[in-house]
């Protein structure tokens, strides 16, 4: 089963992007990357449904939360 990251450069960002989804009823979970593993050197992301990946770019480009891409593996 194929999962979706969105990556932020910290914890604070990841979990202000969770809060962001839960309220417009878009499941999470935070999760701690690998920096060297990950691209763009992020260490924390989120994982999100892909269906829910464009919601999810709209909503953190509206509320201002900078992420750093979102990757499907």
């Amino acid at each position: 089963m194929r999962r979706c990251y969105a990556g932020f450069r910290s914890l604070t960002l990841a979990l202000k992007g969770k809060q962001v989804l839960e309220q417009n009823a878009i499941d999470s979970e935070v999760v701690k990357k690998d920096p060297k593993n990950s691209q763009k050197g992020c260490s924390y992301a989120l994982v999100i449904s892909c269906a829910q990946a464009r919601n999810c770019e709209n909503l953190f480009n509206i509320y201002g939360i900078h992420y750093l891409g979102l990757v499907e593996e």
